[in-house]
């Protein structure tokens, strides 16, 4: 069986549901868009931080979680997009 059959034998096998998803996909990749490529680099990114980290305690990971978290908070202050009070995030729905 060549690959164009293989294909169509799964496609067809899908439930209905699933395949505007993959119609996108198709015409993605038919503009030539690498639309999976940015994924690949964010997987890879984070298990490199997870190999760089398997042997930190909890205690660490939690300092190095916080520690980051401020200075996310910094930054958002900077730039004047910063949420102080509880009250300032609601959302009017």
């Amino acid at each position: 069986m060549d690959h164009l059959q293989a294909i169509i034998k799964e496609v067809k096998a899908l439930p209905p549901e699933n395949l505007p998803p993959l119609h996108r996909f198709i015409r993605a990749l038919r503009k030539g868009k690498k639309t999976d490529v940015r994924v690949r680099e964010i997987l890879e990114e984070a298990e490199e931080l997870a190999r760089q980290r398997k042997g930190w305690s909890q205690e660490k990971l939690f300092d190095h979680l916080f520690k980051t978290a401020e200075s996310i908070r910094r930054e958002a202050i900077i730039k004047g997009v910063a949420i102080e009070r509880d009250e300032d995030a609601a959302i009017d729905s």
